[in-house]
């Protein structure tokens, strides 16, 4: 059997691109999503929104069903819970 080991993405070494970016978001938009009415809350969730749009393009679904959750326990919980509900199909 095969041992998949689902927390990587949070260990996972990043690459100068990707470091770039992130840094010059943060210096630059960062911002709780949701919770502000000034413009650097603002661009923050442009660029929440757009990232949802492009995560949704490249797995083919739509932006409203890409959930970003703080762990891949917390998003296995999720999906369980929504499977015993019979909320997912």
């Amino acid at each position: 059997m095969k041992t998949v080991y689902l927390d990587y993405a949070s260990t996972a070494p990043r690459n100068a691109d990707i470091i770039r970016a992130r840094q010059a978001f943060e210096l630059s938009h960062y911002a709780n999503v949701g919770r502000g009415l000034y413009t650097l809350a603002e661009d923050a969730e442009e660029y929440y929104q757009a990232s949802k749009k492009t995560v949704a393009a490249w797995v083919g679904c739509e932006p409203v069903e890409i959930l970003y959750t703080y762990s891949a326990t917390y998003a296995i919980n999720l999906i369980t819970l929504a499977l015993e509900h019979n909320e997912i199909l």
